[in-house]
């Protein structure tokens, strides 16, 4: 007999929690486990990358305050037998966690997990803050992506440390590896020469990614560095808006956006540089992917990045609101082929140890297992 598990999403749109459940889900052993997706929303793009074999099912949430989607839920849970119901973000938490302990043959394990957005509202949404204190008592265990997600949900959430488990994301090795040959066809591609300066980053086009940072960097930098390019790849409410910054500032020759790819790895390839200037962060994936590809990076001192991007190892960190030294930054690096080779090799060399995605899926794994176990539940 199979460990049901669903996953449940607000929707598979891009992003790095979608992108990071995608993994999980595939990478898992289909001769132990049925893992599941449940999207309270539509499927999105990220549904074509699931395994075809692995179950996607649509809610079709109406309104944020539909009560009907916690006895669809609650229908969905009974009718799969689910073991196991995983949330992930506020987004699905209250439905999820409810409507899994509303089913008729209540789901033995729940799990709760935020990826990083957590700490971008709760200062303005004391709502949030009790509803969640509130819902996460019925969960049987709370997860982050980081240890500084963690303190800070035991600090405003007053949840017990021993209840919140920190598990890394991981990143697929293989595909997100350097090679030569990528990095010359994509740059042929995308119109860009061999010998140009390539700085980038990847995320949604939206205000906490805060690619408006990169965007105001880039006048100082083309003092220095007269041909560095920069590619913003994602999507998001604020493409039109920096589009149009960019075209402001006389920057349109210089700064590409490419949009939501499906080559993301080998447009890490053609860069010389990663760059992530969120407001927040939880494990950022697309830093771990752009480490296996031999980059190094910059990012901003926020959230769990300095517990991956080790300041004069494998990149930079810079204070948020130092825009002095983020341009220092990258001009250090840009100006430095050497200390580029040097902490990128360092980072590739960290996420092989530390962060591979099998050893991340193991972990998911076998904490499912432990749960059920600890209920008396084996399977």
């Amino acid at each position: 007999m199979k460990i049901n598990v669903v996953h449940l999403v607000y929707s598979l749109d891009p992003g790095g929690l979608e992108n990071g459940v995608v993994n999980i889900v595939n990478g898992m052993d289909m001769e132990c486990f049925n893992p599941m997706i449940c999207c309270l929303k539509s499927g999105g793009i990220l549904k074509e990358r699931v395994k075809s074999s692995i179950e996607v099912i649509e809610v079709d949430k109406k309104g944020k305050q539909e009560l009907g989607v916690l006895f669809r839920l609650k229908k969905i849970f009974k009718d799969r037998d689910v073991h196991v119901v995983h949330t992930h973000n506020w987004g699905t938490c209250c439905e999820g966690v409810i409507g899994a302990r509303l089913a008729s043959v209540p789901v033995p394990v729940v799990i709760h997990q935020e990826h990083g957005t957590f700490v971008d509202s709760v200062g303005s949404k004391k709502r949030r803050i009790w509803g969640e204190r509130i819902v996460l008592r019925y969960a049987d265990q709370v997860m982050t992506l980081s240890e500084d997600l963690k303190e800070k949900m035991i600090k405003i959430l007053g949840i017990p440390g021993e209840k919140i488990k920190v598990i890394l994301n991981g990143v697929d090795i293989e595909k997100f590896s350097f090679l030569a040959e990528k990095r010359t066809r994509k740059r042929q591609e995308l119109g860009i020469a061999e010998d140009r300066l390539v700085v980038g980053t990847v995320g949604r086009l939206e205000a906490v990614k805060n690619q408006r940072m990169l965007i105001q960097a880039m006048p100082e930098l083309l003092k220095k560095f007269p041909d560095v390019m920069t590619v913003i790849i994602g999507d998001g409410i604020l493409k039109a808006e920096l589009i149009n910054m960019a075209k402001e500032l006389g920057l349109s020759e210089h700064i590409l956006f490419p949009g939501v790819r499906n080559d993301v790895a080998e447009i890490l390839s053609a860069m010389d540089l990663f760059i992530i200037s969120s407001l927040t962060e939880g494990i950022c994936n697309a830093i771990l992917e752009a480490m296996s590809c031999g980059l190094p990076v910059i990012a901003t001192d926020v959230g769990g990045n300095p517990e991956i991007v080790l300041d004069g190892k494998t990149g930079l960190l810079v204070a948020l609101s130092d825009m002095v030294g983020f341009v220092a930054a990258i001009e250090d690096l840009l100006g430095n082929k050497e200390k580029r080779k040097e902490y990128g090799r360092n980072g590739q060399e960290m996420v092989e140890q530390r962060f591979s995605l099998q050893r991340m899926v193991r972990e998911y794994e076998s904490l499912y297992r432990f749960l059920l176990q600890k209920k008396k539940i084996i399977i």
